[in-house]
Order: structure tokens, then C-alpha cells, then sequence
């Protein structure tokens, strides 16, 4: 991991550029905003970068599942990916380890078979792809099985 100090992204003006995005989640995702003082959000109508890091996984690396503290959004923004199909474990379509390998998955609520709500949501990483959260929303990072590095940038916001 390698942290992206706020004076960089300042520089190439990508902190007003994430911090605007932060806003509009803020505005637009109320339910996934619980516990946030509303009126507070509206008043000060902004969020800051509270920190962004790089990370770069090779293969068989994983992150356990976490959520991010001293925040209140998290993000996640897929930079380099590698191409997940070269895995030469995962010749069988029906292999579990195929749908989950190199995917990040968020977790929440509980699984209830045969309901609309499993509680889990995969993503299957995709350059340029960038992704916004709630901090206490648990999510893991799988392990992948093929050559090549996954490079992503993650962004809390306070």
C-alpha cells in the first residue's frame, strides 16, 4: 500500500473531483447514509478526503473481511486488473472459485433464502470502475488465482 497524500490529489485536481462525488452520494443515498446527521450534511454540504491509499495485490493475495474506521464513506477505484480468465485453476465454468476470483464482495444484513435480500453484493473489478460505500459496510477482497497485479486506490471520506 502507498499513501496518495490530499496535497497530490490536489494537484492534479482530483480532490474536488472525489469530494464532489462524495456529496452526490451523500445527497442521493439517504438510506445507505443512516446515521449521518442530514442537516449537518446539507449545511456543510461536503465531505473531506480523510485518507486514500494504493493498493496492489499479486496473485493468491486477499484482504480479510474489514470495514474502514474514523470515516464515514469509503470508496474504491480499480486502476489495473489482470485478465482473471488466464487462471488456468479455473477451466470448469461451474467452479465456485470462478465467480468470486479476484471480485470484491460487500457484506450486510443477514442471508435469507429464497428472499430478495442475500445481503451480499460482488463486483467483479473493472479498470476505471470506481465504487462509493458507507465505512462500516463490510466487504472482502478475494484472492486470484492468475499472473498479474490488481492496482485499485481506496479514498475514505470524513
Amino acid at each position: 500500500e502507498w499513501l496518495v497524500s490530499n496535497e497530490l490529489l490536489n494537484d492534479n485536481g482530483l480532490y474536488t473531483y472525489f469530494q464532489n462525488i462524495a456529496v452526490m452520494y451523500g445527497k442521493t443515498s439517504k438510506q445507505q447514509m443512516r446515521g449521518i446527521d442530514e442537516g449537518k450534511l446539507a449545511r456543510k454540504n461536503t465531505f473531506s478526503i480523510q485518507s486514500a491509499w494504493v493498493n496492489e495485490m499479486s496473485k493468491y493475495e486477499y484482504n480479510p473481511v474489514h470495514y474502514h474506521t474514523n470515516c464515514l464513506l469509503s470508496s474504491v477505484l480499480y486502476l489495473k486488473v489482470p485478465d482473471f480468465s488466464s487462471n488456468p485453476i479455473l477451466k470448469d465454468k461451474y467452479d465456485n472459485k470462478r465467480q468470486s476470483d479476484g471480485c470484491i464482495e460487500f457484506i450486510d444484513h443477514s442471508y435469507f433464502p429464497g428472499t430478495a435480500d442475500n445481503g451480499n453484493y460482488m463486483v467483479e473489478p473493472v479498470v476505471g470502475k470506481f465504487y462509493i460505500f458507507p465505512a462500516g459496510l463490510q466487504h472482502t477482497v478475494y484472492p486470484f488465482g492468475c499472473d498479474g497485479i490488481r492496482r485499485s486506490m481506496a479514498i475514505n471520506f470524513m
